[in-house]
């Protein structure tokens, strides 16, 4: 697999490294999407392709930035790269070797590498350990779950948290695929969804999954805060530690306000007539 994973240069080798191991004489799409783990032709699949071609995009943008001077020697080839994926407009008629035929491993798969190192060094998006990722993956799969099984959301945010997931999750599992900033990006949506929609977070707060769905969104900030932050933090001999973003920790305050204002409520339904508003305990009917 490609030695860095923290660019998308490094991504894109490491999936085009996955398509040379398959084989050659199937049909390229059916194997693209064995390589993405999506159904083939499904919307995930055209996102998959999609983001590839963005990674390609984000590559050479990334690459004139860092090297102004010699950016276009470092792109000499990178057309190859650009051809190939291209092909995913035939990829129901050519088999997976006629689709891979414009990459050439000595020139524009070697550009892919030299970009990669280069961003690896000069522009790196950070990364999560593989056991953090792992860690992170385990919680939001366990949310997935208590999201699908509890009875007190409605449809609509069921079916918004439960795509809203998805995203992490995949971003999560898929090293190869997404990076740190795309994690990032999963995150913010749900995020950005629930500032956008506040009805959304007084109805988390009557929910049976608000603890668990505050403590992993929190848990997210901070390792996407601490990957792509770990240089800064490691020069700093760690005074400098993550902290979870403002947002965060107002969408965090805002659901358990709300729970507390929900506990007093119940703990006023359930007190007898005479104790509310009356601090003696006297009756509504007392002398």
């Amino acid at each position: 697999m490609s030695d860095y994973l923290d660019n998308p240069a490094g991504r894109l080798l490491a999936l085009f490294e996955a398509a040379r191991t398959v084989d050659q004489g199937k049909v390229a799409s059916a194997e693209w999407a064995g390589i993405f783990r999506v159904e083939h032709l499904s919307p995930q699949f055209f996102r998959a392709i999609a983001n590839m071609a963005s990674m390609a995009s984000e590559t050479r943008a990334r690459i004139a930035e860092v090297e102004p001077e010699d950016h276009v020697l470092h792109l000499e080839h990178f057309g190859q790269v650009d051809n190939v994926i291209a092909n995913f407009a035939r990829s129901l008629n050519v088999n997976m070797g006629g689709f891979l035929e414009p990459l050439d491993n000595r020139s524009g798969e070697y550009a892919l590498k030299l970009c990669s190192a280069i961003l690896h060094r000069k522009r790196s998006e950070g990364q999560l350990q593989r056991d953090e990722r792992a860690s992170l993956l385990d919680q939001v799969m366990a949310l997935t779950d208590e999201v699908e099984k509890v009875s007190d959301l409605d449809r609509e945010l069921r079916g918004w948290l439960l795509l809203r997931l998805h995203d992490i999750r995949r971003a999560l599992q898929y090293p190869d695929q997404f990076g740190l900033v795309d994690i990032s990006n999963a995150h913010d949506l749900i995020i950005g969804g629930l500032q956008t929609k506040r009805s959304r977070i007084a109805q988390l707060a009557k929910s049976k999954i608000a603890k668990n769905f505050v403590g992993v969104m929190v848990a997210l900030d901070l390792a996407v805060n601490l990957g792509a932050n770990s240089l800064q933090i490691a020069q700093s001999d760690g005074h400098d530690s993550p902290k979870s973003s403002t947002v965060v920790i107002e969408i965090q305050n805002q659901i358990e306000q709300h729970v507390v204002q929900l506990g007093e409520s119940e703990s006023v339904r359930q007190l007898p007539a005479g104790q509310v508003g009356d601090p003696d305990g006297a009756g509504a009917g007392s002398k």
